[in-house]
């Protein structure tokens, strides 16, 4: 048994799917959230009506007629020339989706003018468009090229065209720097990957205050002996990974090639977390550990020869990119505590309930681990209560367990939301879910993006430092036919993050029910994904969160109205305090 986290995985457990669309904000999709409700998004509604309106003349698959084309023309003219006024330009410059209409007005008009015979307007038109956004034009139907903007670009007096839409890709993907994995990387490649790493957190990075005593500068200039001194191309990612925590940000990491995951994350049989100030056994995966006497509640004394916390010390925390001390915690004495190459076992000593101490040497692969238990589950129990766990969001699973059930919910006193553990995935899933017990659209974080590029720093140099661009403000509300409103209860953890970490803030800023446990994992927000030179690749957080009136959880984490945690008494008895905890708080709402 060997399961590894890749960069793909880690990058569908933190970037929600409403921060993916609004990154991919050229490709058209159907949101379910919805902007505030202000002039500029009634603009933006009605731009996206206007393009509806035509979409089967402009962009279906049938030829349409000439009256038909001249109509949407027209429309597009209008449209066009309603941003042009001066306070929809205005608008547009703090609204992302209105300022990308413009782009697809352009390329409509381009396509439509082809198709009535008049090439020359219409390169002026995707000339314009381009002008706006070198990014590479959108396909047809997902799959081949747009016939008519593909048409436009064959022709001769599109080259300065082509060559601009060249560009962008290659701005973007930088591929020269994006070498394959070698077991030695060269000189060459190791300052690169560093100095990719450090420049791209200089210019974006959004939690720089999260890191007030962090000299980023001095750092980099530190690490460059270090990375070149590096043994080869796995201590290099080690030491990427090292610099890369310095910025205290659990949505900012390195990570290393695929070729050298197993080196990185293999991991015995057993789960381990800090419990009352120990390090202790939460689950045991692998039969043979259990036959050899490893028991739920054992206490883990020492990791290779090293007492578990100098082990923690040395070999696990200085890698571990975390926002918050109970994050960091959480990491290096839970997930990342025995991680290491699976082809060398892990030596433990560990000590029963009773104080006798026994060492095992625990495999980090080749053994047939008990299957996991499903992260999502729905009980409903003999008092009443409902209880919904949701283990993570890379999937809608809990949404579609809650919609097939939910008749049965209904009939509920009261219903219990589990997100310990919620590893993230698509806020829409937990939204999703919220709106399932609310008639109203479900409030979401107050976000901001810097705002001090090259020209601010041109203009004002010194004084260019980092300034804070609001973005507009976001509900979220899918349609249902009957909500849940009885009493509900959240309960979170230290393992509640991103998307998970999202949902905890709306259900708080929705005032639903209490939440019950102990503070989130304090990590949400939009990464920037970019790959680095010997096949690894690594993310910038370039947003930052907060809760409406600017107070913080990144840095901080969500904060339970009712503070509940494990003990070691409970692990043992195999008890559930943070779950008796809340169904004492339904049961006196009940009263």
């Amino acid at each position: 048994m060997l399961t590894l986290p890749t960069p793909a995985a880690a990058f569908a457990t933190a970037w929600p799917a409403r921060l993916r669309r609004l990154a991919c904000a050229f490709a058209a999709s159907g949101l379910a959230l919805a902007q505030a409700g202000t002039p500029a998004d009634q603009v933006d509604a009605d731009i996206v009506a206007l393009r509806d309106r035509h979409a089967a003349a402009v962009r279906g698959a049938q030829p349409a007629s000439a009256p038909a084309l001249q109509a949407a023309l027209t429309d597009i003219d209008q449209g066009l020339a309603r941003l042009d006024a001066p306070l929809n330009a205005a608008l547009a410059r703090g609204h992302a989706e209105l300022r990308l209409r413009r782009y697809e007005l352009l390329l409509d008009k381009a396509r439509v003018l082809r198709r009535l015979g008049q090439p020359d307007v219409a390169l002026a038109a995707l000339d314009a468009a381009v002008r706006l956004s070198w990014t590479p034009l959108p396909r047809a139907d997902g799959q081949g090229a747009d016939p008519d903007l593909a048409a436009l670009l064959a022709d001769p007096r599109a080259h300065a065209l082509r060559d601009r839409l060249a560009v962008g890709p290659r701005l973007a993907d930088a591929s020269p720097l994006l070498s394959p994995y070698t077991a030695r990387m060269s000189a060459a490649e190791r300052v690169a990957a560093l100095s990719r790493l450090w420049a791209t957190a200089r210019q974006g990075f959004a939690w720089f205050d999260n890191a007030p005593g962090l000299d980023w500068d001095g750092a980099y200039l530190q690490a460059i002996p270090r990375v070149l001194a590096a043994r080869d191309t796995e201590a290099v990612y080690r030491e990427l990974m090292r610099f890369t925590a310095l910025l205290r940000d659990a949505h900012t990491n390195a990570y290393p090639p695929d070729a050298l995951l197993p080196r990185f994350f293999a991991r015995p049989g057993l789960r381990t977390g800090r419990v009352e100030g120990r390090t202790v056994v939460l689950a045991v995966t692998d039969p043979a550990l259990e036959r050899r006497g490893v028991r739920v509640g054992d206490l883990v004394l020492s990791v290779d020869g090293l007492a578990v916390d100098e082990h923690v010390a040395r070999h696990v925390a200085p890698y571990q990119s975390s926002s918050t001390p109970q994050d960091l915690e959480l990491r290096s004495h839970g997930s990342m505590l025995l991680a290491g190459d699976a082809r060398r076992p892990v030596r433990l000593v560990l000590a029963h309930a009773d104080g006798s101490r026994y060492e095992v040497s625990a495999p980090r692969s080749g053994y047939r681990a008990r299957p996991d238990a499903p992260t999502e589950s729905l009980e409903l129990r003999a008092d009443g209560v409902a209880v919904l766990r949701a283990g993570q969001f890379e999937s809608d699973a809990a949404v579609k367990l809650l919609d097939a059930r939910f008749d049965e919910v209904l009939k509920a006193r009261a219903l219990v939301l589990d997100l310990r553990g919620n590893v993230g995935g698509d806020s829409d899933h937990g939204l999703a879910l919220l709106s399932a017990l609310t008639d109203r659209p479900v409030p979401l974080a107050f976000s901001q993006v810097r705002d001090d590029g090259p020209l601010v720093q041109a203009r004002l140099g010194a004084q260019a430092a980092p300034r804070w661009l609001d973005l507009p403000a976001e509900t979220f509300q899918r349609p249902l036919a009957r909500r849940f409103d009885r009493p509900v209860v959240m309960l979170i953890d230290a393992g509640t993050f991103s998307a998970g970490e999202d949902t905890a803030v709306a259900f708080k800023l929705l005032q639903r029910g209490r939440l019950v446990g102990t503070a989130t994992a304090g990590s949400t927000g939009q990464p920037l994904w970019f790959g680095l030179p010997g096949g690894g690749a690594a993310r910038i957080c370039v947003k930052r969160d907060s809760y409406p009136d600017g107070s913080r959880f990144v840095g901080v984490g969500v904060q339970p109205d009712l503070v509940v945690a494990p003990t070691l008494a409970s692990v043992r008895a195999g008890q559930d305090p943070v779950l008796e905890a809340a169904l004492r708080e339904l049961a006196a709402a009940a009263r």
